[in-house]
């Protein structure tokens, strides 16, 4: 009688755990995991990753000059070219869950194009995929784990180009070399030029020539902006 008093209270114990579970893991909890495990990696890709490196830093200059044509400064020159040309490299990228979410890990190691780069150019991808990681989410307000496969953008090729393409004024051509525009009326320019010791200067924002600054003229004068200069009234 003990014995099938016993079994029964275990049973009864599966019983209860099974419901409980089952209360715990509902049907509307799986469909919300199915829900998040499809558009996690959609939403992740609309971010755009916070890259952590890429900080210019300031240095001293040596006071003592050194020979640029002696072998050992020649080799290290031609070294350091070689290790600063625009090429991927593995760069730490961070990413933002989605409202509601924690992700675990949120930091990842893909290519991203980098280097040295003359003129207004920069170093940027000319082509893309998308590495894979796999990570852990919680659901803030439920405390419910999921695993998920994350896309995170990578770089695969790099060329040293214009970040964009500005555009110009009238007066103005963009320069592919420089990413800038440039004035093309450069006789005007030329004129201003000469005329730099009369208070002119020549302004390449707008490609025209104005005054360096304008004075307070005494009595009996005028200021005159065509001239630069405090002429007679009329």
């Amino acid at each position: 009688m003990e014995c099938i008093q016993v079994i029964f209270l275990v049973l009864l114990l599966t019983v209860s755990i099974s419901t409980k579970q089952r209360m715990k893991y509902s049907d509307h909890d799986i469909l919300e995991k199915s829900e998040v495990t499809v558009k996690f990696p959609t939403y992740a890709l609309k971010i755009p990753p916070f890259i952590t490196a890429r900080k210019r830093t300031s240095t001293n200059l040596s006071t003592t000059p050194v020979t640029c044509n002696s072998a050992n400064v020649s080799q290290a020159l031609k070294d350091l070219r070689k290790k600063i040309k625009c090429v991927p490299r593995e760069t730490v990228v961070e990413v933002a869950a989605p409202d509601g979410f924690k992700v675990y890990p949120n930091t990842f190691v893909v290519n991203r194009c980098g280097g040295m780069c003359t003129g207004g150019k920069k170093c940027l991808p000319t082509r893309k995929t998308d590495a894979e990681f796999y990570v852990r989410s919680v659901k803030i307000k439920t405390g419910m784990n999921y695993c998920n496969r994350i896309k995170v953008p990578a770089d695969t090729e790099c060329t040293c180009g214009c970040p964009e393409k500005k555009k110009c004024l009238s007066d103005q051509k963009f320069d592919p070399i420089l990413c800038k525009c440039v004035c093309t009326n450069k006789e005007e320019e030329e004129k201003c030029l000469e005329k730099l010791n009369m208070n002119f200067k020549w302004k390449s924002k707008d490609c025209t020539c104005g005054c360096k600054r304008e004075k307070n003229c005494t009595t009996g004068t005028v200021w005159k902006r065509e001239e630069c200069r405090c002429v007679k009234e009329a």
